[in-house]
């Protein structure tokens, strides 16, 4: 079983990274265990900025219960009206400070256009998946950027440390 999940951990002393973890579950000969398959959307905040890391992790568990729902992302939303349906396409992504939506492409037909409300919804379909893959292909992206800014930073700081360790010696010696 495959879910999402927000993730806090302390990558520093006085700093916590945030963000979504896609984690699935093996079972194995010593029972069940979750494994951590990718970490995406992560920020990091010090530990003076409780109201921000909060807020940003209460909008990533929004974004979780609607990918539970299938409600994340570039989907199909076909309301029942009186006299029809009503087709459209909602994007659902993570913004900066809350969940972003847009409606577009909407298109009411007439109870009797079940043809034509079934031909937009199949294009509408087809506009979602290629949407859903360039989204999460950008936010995979950034995740491996971050990594790599990440690795270039920690090995900064430990030729520095060796630095200094050398030039201690020197000074010593």
């Amino acid at each position: 079983m495959e879910r999402w999940r927000v993730y806090r951990d302390d990558v520093a002393p006085e700093v916590a990274e945030v963000g979504l973890e896609r984690v699935t579950e093996r079972r194995g000969l010593l029972g069940r265990r979750e494994v951590v398959e990718e970490r995406l959307f992560r920020r990091w905040f010090a530990a003076r900025d409780r109201v921000e890391s909060g807020s940003y992790r209460a909008t990533l568990g929004q974004a979780t219960e609607h990918m539970a729902r299938g409600t994340f992302g570039s989907y199909v939303d076909i309301d029942t009206l009186v006299e029809g349906v009503r087709v459209r396409i909602v994007r659902r992504t993570i913004g900066q400070r809350h969940l972003e939506v847009d409606i577009s492409r909407e298109v009411a037909f007439d109870i009797h256009d079940v043809a034509g409300a079934a031909a937009h919804a199949a294009e509408l379909r087809e506009v979602a998946v290629a949407e859903n893959d360039a989204y999460w292909c950008a936010a995979r992206d950034a995740a491996d950027r971050a990594g790599e800014k990440v690795a270039a930073a920690r090995q900064r700081a430990a030729d520095a440390a060796e630095l200094a360790r050398i030039l201690r010696a020197q000074d010593e010696g």
